[in-house]
């Protein structure tokens, strides 16, 4: 996957900085050295640290790195994150590429964060799931992590998961299953989406390893963990929120999916300040 981190970083800087900074470089010459810390302006759980020194080794490969935490640490309002310390035309030409990273993966571990201290006490895991930004998917599913969560399937090609559109264009769940069995590894399990508890029933006796509910009702979703009985793993997805995450929890799925981790939260406020 480093080659998509590498790309994405270069697309990066390419889209800020063009064929150069205007201001920085007319400002301040060459041999100005300077540092920067960078500074929460509300709590927040810091993620984004393993692309730092990548980023900065693209702008001239002696640029500074120094962490003051670890990602998926907690950082309370005006805690240093961290350092940087070299050439302050660098330094400048770099910050809003910088920020704009680390504030949104941060984003993404503080919401991931309040999930998981809903659905831990009641033994549930938390998980991300395939919305994400096209080209960040490495980065915020890494987020996910800083923020206690757990990671799905990164991509098509390392997870078996047959969803409403295989089921339905392929006749039936049983049918889907072994198609799919016939061609994957054994070490590979199989998940089946199931929207109602006839499609419960047909994925535990099809041998699907792992079952999703999806978008049912609460007394729904209630009937169909009890149905299974630990017999698979069961997934809940569809919908969750802060809001009704604990009534879901309380049904005791061994996992919650959502992509509301990645795609609805909101950056958190980070800054960097220069000193001479």
């Amino acid at each position: 996957m480093n080659h998509f981190v590498d790309t994405l970083l270069d697309l990066a800087l390419t889209e800020d900085i063009g064929t150069g900074d205007l201001t920085s470089e007319a400002i301040f010459p060459t041999d100005t050295e300077g540092l920067a810390y960078a500074v929460a302006k509300e709590d927040l759980i810091f993620s984004g640290q393993f692309m730092i020194n990548k980023l900065l080794l693209r702008l001239d490969g002696k640029t500074v790195y120094i962490p003051y935490m670890r990602s998926g640490t907690m950082a309370r309002k005006g805690d240093k994150l961290f350092e940087v310390r070299g050439c302050i035309r660098k330094i400048l030409t770099v910050e809003r590429t910088l920020l704009n990273f680390i504030q949104h993966f941060s984003g993404i571990a503080t919401l991931t964060r309040k999930f998981v201290d809903i659905a831990e006490p009641y033994g549930v895991k938390i998980c991300d799931t395939r919305k994400t930004m096209p080209g960040y998917r490495v980065f915020e599913k890494k987020a996910v992590r800083d923020g206690g969560g757990a990671n799905h399937r990164m991509g098509l090609f390392d997870g078996v998961m047959i969803k409403d559109n295989h089921i339905d264009f392929c006749g039936s769940i049983t049918a889907a299953v072994e198609k799919v069995r016939a061609v994957i590894p054994h070490t590979i399990r199989v998940e089946v989406e199931a929207r109602t508890m006839d499609e419960v029933k047909e994925a535990l006796d099809a041998g699907a390893d792992i079952i999703l509910l999806d978008n049912m009702t609460l007394d729904e979703y209630g009937r169909a963990i009890e149905y299974i009985d630990k017999q698979v793993l069961t997934e809940i997805s569809g919908g969750v929120n802060l809001t009704n995450l604990e009534s879901y929890c309380k049904l005791k799925p061994d996992i919650i999916s959502t992509g509301y981790i990645t795609h609805s939260s909101r950056s958190m406020d980070i800054s960097l300040k220069v000193m001479k």
